[in-house]
């Protein structure tokens, strides 16, 4: 993802993903439109007249939740201590860039004029948006069924002055907000608050950038994947486009058109009658993990689309409660805040991400595996016989990281439980489901650059036995990623550099111009 680019936005633009992960990141800002004022006022004006025509709308006239039926007519604080009743959050605090998606998706949704937010409000909102104030939000707390009223509630408390924040670089406390005073603090009142903390915005949020990611990951798997089939002498014949028609998955037929397209050249084997060193003791088919790369990665690259298209029209949606339609001077109330969408997308993205770890370690282990990788030194040790040991602590690192992100993997969608009085008696568990996704990357990251190391150091080491050079895709990686990790000409620890390489492999992925499988 380019950053810095300061390119602009509108609330009014249907915002595709690299869009969302762009605003998160600071390299695009939002313009406000008189239009989007002008649709806030207009819902606002609509609000007024029901309330002066005596028409009950829920959390303005009423309580909130199963106390719907109390009259809260007269009560002027409500508003204000909806935020407090649900500031309950609890547990680490969410990437401030996450916090800004969150607070940019609430902006974009107020302004299409459905959600009857005060104007002063919004203007006040837009203000700390384009200043960059973020409020800590607690992670856990949310059931994501009437959208993310607990995430939410902590962003709208730091908003009115009353939470920790981070600001110009800076983390504060709530007690600094007078001292420092970045804006006026919102006064929540009207419908104001409720307005705000319905809705999907941080589930959303936060799955979007798991989305972004994954693809990223999934993109560098395929690349693996193709250098990983060179280095064992892989029968292109299997990733042929004329079978792929016969299977038309799109994720098949993409993922074979660039596997074969790229295999023409380098220590590929186009016929197994005719093997040469090192590949003499190969076996006549390759095994599924190279044979059936086009199935298994095709599989993920149609299931992460499928996401991708769930997550865009949650983005571009209106999902609080209740809602005001202008022209017809009309207020509807309904359920839109319900993230059940976003939480199975999230719970099918958070598998997506176990499978590309199987994968991976499944990978690492045969390159690794004497037995296995067809002439290749047992570890990729180099050195004298007893002097080395390579990459042996490395994989049974890699090993545990598997293991560890398949006992994470559960789908939340299911772990629905009755709350609220039973008035929430169905939830989405989106928002858990969402936190699982960003613990689980943190667990793959780590697995998918253990295994870069072993598959440049596995090219590295057939470099040395065949007297030609691999693929120019496998050799353009291999440019590229051996500036960033040294030969292991000699037994190092490790840990140092898996650690850096997991801070940036996103970027360092990004950055690989020829990454595969768009």
């Amino acid at each position: 993802m380019t950053r810095g680019t300061n390119s602009k936005l509108h609330f009014s633009d249907h915002w595709s993903l690299a869009d969302f992960i762009a605003i998160g990141n600071q390299a695009k800002n939002i313009d406000v439109n008189r239009s989007d004022f002008e649709k806030v006022n207009l819902a606002y004006e609509t609000l007024k007249a029901l309330i002066e025509k005596g028409k009950w709308i829920y959390g303005v006239s009423s309580g909130f939740g199963p106390l719907a039926s109390e009259d809260a007519s007269a009560n002027l604080q409500r508003q204000e201590r909806l935020i407090y009743h649900l500031a309950t959050g609890v547990g680490p605090k969410l990437k401030p860039e996450i916090t800004r998606m969150i607070l940019a998706l609430r902006l974009k949704q107020l302004a299409q004029g459905y959600s009857g937010i005060n104007p002063e409000s919004f203007k006040t909102l837009v203000q700390a948006f384009q200043m960059n104030f973020l409020p800590e939000i607690p992670a856990l707390g949310s059931v994501g069924a009437s959208g993310d009223l607990t995430p939410l509630a902590h962003l709208a408390l730091g908003l009115a002055g009353q939470a920790d924040f981070q600001w110009k670089g800076k983390t504060y406390l709530a007690s600094d907000f007078d001292k420092t005073h970045p804006f006026s603090a919102i006064k929540w009142s009207n419908k104001d608050a409720l307005a705000f903390v319905n809705g999907t915005a941080a589930m959303t949020s936060i799955v979007a950038r798991n989305l972004y990611e994954t693809l990223v990951l999934f993109r560098l798997s395929s690349q693996l994947a193709f250098s990983y089939g060179e280095c064992l002498g892989a029968y292109p014949e299997a990733w042929h486009p004329k079978l792929a028609q016969l299977h038309p998955q799109k994720g098949h037929i993409a993922v074979s058109n660039w596997l074969y397209q790229q295999s023409k050249e380098g220590w590929f084997q186009h016929n197994p009658m005719e093997l040469e060193h090192p590949f003499e003791a190969k076996w006549p088919q390759d095994p599924y993990s190279i044979r059936c790369i086009p199935q298994l990665l095709g599989a993920v690259k149609d299931q992460l689309q499928q996401i991708q298209d769930c997550i865009t029209i949650e983005m571009n949606s209106i999902s609080d409660n209740p809602n005001f339609f202008s022209i017809d001077k009309q207020v509807y109330h309904g359920g839109n805040f319900n993230g059940q969408h976003v939480s199975f997308s999230s719970d099918q993205l958070n598998l997506q991400m176990a499978y590309l770890g199987i994968y991976a370690e499944k990978r690492i282990s045969t390159l690794c595996d004497s037995k296995l990788n067809l002439g290749l030194p047992a570890f990729l040790k180099s050195g004298n016989e007893g002097e080395n040991s390579g990459f042996m602590g490395a994989q049974v690192t890699a090993t545990a990281l598997c293991a560890e992100l398949k006992s994470l993997y559960q789908p939340l969608s299911l772990q629905s439980l009755s709350t609220n009085g039973q008035n929430q008696d169905m939830v989405s568990m989106g928002t858990a489901s969402a936190w699982r996704g960003q613990q689980m990357l943190n667990i793959l990251k780590p697995l998918i650059s253990i295994e870069c190391m072993v598959n440049i150091e596995a090219l590295r080491h057939r470099l040395k036995q065949i007297n030609r050079q691999p693929s120019a895709q496998s050799l353009d990686w291999l440019t590229y990623f051996g500036s960033h990790f040294s030969p292991l000409q000699e037994d190092r620890a490790l840990s140092p550099e898996i650690e850096h390489l997991t801070e940036h492999i996103i970027s360092i992925a990004e950055q690989f111009e020829h990454l595969p499988c768009k």
